[in-house]
C-alpha cells in the first residue's frame, strides 16, 4: 500500500509513550517521521523514563494481581491519563519543546490481560483513557494498538515488527531481540520479503528476575545481573522449567503475566526460603536466556546477527549467558545501529501511531496470525 495524503505530505511529530509489563517506568519519546521517493525515516529527537506514582503503580499491581472491580479499572483508565498528562507536560519542559509542536501521540497503555487465544473469547486489555488524554490535550491520541489484530484472529502480539523490518533490515539474517517485561525477537530475513518475517514472545525477559529481585533483595531490578552472578543454577528447578508448556508451544504466540508472574515462580520453587536467594535469581536468570535460545533454535533459521535492545540488555549476565548459548551469533545493542535500546519500544509506537495517521497497516499477519494487513489503533478524532 503506498501512503497517499495530507498526513504524510510532510515531516510529523509523535510522542509515543510506553510501559510494560514490568512496570518500571514510563517510556517517553518524541520523533519525527517522514515519508520521502517511498521510503520511511524516522528521527528520535527526545526520550526519557520517568517513574509512576506510588499509588498508580500499586493500582496497577491490584489489577495485575487480579484483585480489581469494575470501579477501580474504570478509575485507573483515568489515573493513567492525568498521569501520562503531566509527564507529557514535564517531557516537553525538559526537552524546552511546546505541545504545539507535536502533531499526535501514541500510547500503547499499561497490559492488564492478554489472552488472544481465550476460551470464551480472543481478548486483550491495555489500560488508559484515550479520549480523556486527547481532551486534556487538545491533540489526536492513538491507543488501543493490539484490539484490531486480535479480532482478526491474531496475537495483537508482537507489533514490533513492522517497525524492525522498516528500520533494521540487513543483507544479512538477523534477529531483533527486545528483552522487556517478556521477550520477544524478530526475525528479519536477507531477502528483505515481508512475508518470510516471523515474530512472537519467547517467554519471559525482565519479569521474573525483577520479581524475585524485589522479593529477596528489595531491588526492582537485579543491576547488571550482580545477584545472578553469584549464585549457582539449581538443575533440578531448572529442569522443570524448561519444560514450561508456552516455551515448548508453536508459534505465533504471545504472553505476558497472566502466565509469567509470581505464581509461577511459587509453582517451581515451592518455599523460597528453602533456597539461597543468589542460587534463585541465578535460575531465573538462567531460564530467561535459555526460553530466548530455545525459541531461535526451533523456528528461527540461520542468522549472523542478534540485535538486543529493551532494559534487559543492560543486564550484563543476561547478556553473557545468551552469548554462551548462541556462540555462533553475534550479539549487537541496537544503540550500536543508531537505535536508542531503551526508547526502541517508545519509539515504535510512536511509528505506529504514525502508520495508523496514515492509513498504512501496522501488523505482519505471518507474524501475528491474523488474516490479513489492518490499520491499527482507536483514535480521539
Amino acid at each position: 500500500m503506498e501512503p497517499t495524503g495530507i498526513w504524510l505530505s510532510e515531516p510529523r511529530n509523535m510522542i509515543g509513550i510506553m510501559t510494560g509489563t514490568s512496570v518500571d517506568g514510563i517510556d517517553v519519546c518524541l520523533a519525527e517521521f517522514s515519508f520521502l521517493e517511498n521510503k520511511q525515516f524516522f528521527k528520535l529527537k527526545h526520550f526519557r523514563t520517568f517513574e509512576f506514582s506510588s499509588n498508580t503503580k500499586e493500582a496497577i499491581f491490584h489489577a495485575l494481581n487480579g484483585r480489581i472491580s469494575a470501579a477501580d479499572l474504570s478509575r485507573l483508565n483515568f489515573i493513567l491519563a492525568s498521569e501520562f498528562t503531566e509527564i507529557i507536560t514535564i517531557f516537553l519542559n525538559l526537552c524546552n519543546c511546546s505541545l504545539i509542536s507535536v502533531d499526535a501521540v501514541a500510547v500503547h497503555g499499561q497490559t492488564i490481560w492478554h489472552e488472544p487465544s481465550g476460551e470464551i473469547i480472543p481478548n486483550t486489555l491495555q489500560a488508559i483513557s484515550g479520549p480523556a488524554l486527547g481532551a486534556i490535550l487538545d491533540k489526536p491520541v492513538i491507543y488501543d494498538f493490539r484490539s484490531a489484530d486480535i479480532a482478526l484472529g491474531g496475537q495483537g502480539a508482537p507489533l514490533v515488527p513492522i517497525f524492525d523490518y522498516e528500520f533494521l533490515s540487513s543483507s544479512v539474517n538477523r534477529i531483533a531481540l527486545n528483552i522487556g517485561g517478556m521477550s520477544n525477537i524478530t526475525f528479519l530475513p536477507s531477502s528483505k520479503d515481508k512475508s518470510q518475517v516471523l515474530a512472537f514472545d519467547t517467554g519471559p525477559g525482565n519479569v521474573l528476575i525483577d520479581i524475585a529481585s524485589n522479593l529477596l533483595f528489595s531491588k526492582d531490578y537485579d543491576d547488571h545481573g550482580h545477584f545472578a552472578r553469584k549464585g549457582e543454577v539449581l538443575e533440578i528447578i531448572f529442569s522443570a522449567l524448561k519444560s514450561t508448556e508456552y516455551c515448548l508451544r508453536a508459534i505465533p504466540k504471545s504472553t505476558g503475566r497472566e502466565l509469567f508472574n509470581m505464581s509461577f515462580i511459587n509453582d517451581h520453587f515451592n518455599q523460597l526460603n528453602n533456597f539461597s536467594p543468589n542460587d534463585i535469581l541465578a535460575t531465573l536468570t538462567e531460564f530467561t536466556a535459555w526460553s530466548i535460545f530455545f525459541n531461535i533454535k526451533h523456528y528461527i533459521p540461520n542468522s549472523k546477527e542478534l540485535i538486543i535492545s529493551g532494559g534487559g540488555c543492560h543486564n550484563d549476565f543476561l547478556v553473557e549467558r545468551l552469548q554462551f548459548y548462541l556462540p555462533e551469533i553475534i550479539i549487537i545493542k541496537s544503540n550500536e545501529l543508531g537505535i536508542n535500546s531503551d526508547a526502541k519500544e517508545a519509539l515504535c509506537f510512536a511509528y505506529l501511531g504514525w502508520l495508523s495517521l496514515g492509513g498504512i497497516p501496522g501488523n505482519i499477519p505471518s507474524v501475528t496470525g491474523a488474516k490479513r494487513h489492518c490499520v491499527l489503533g482507536a483514535r480521539t478524532f
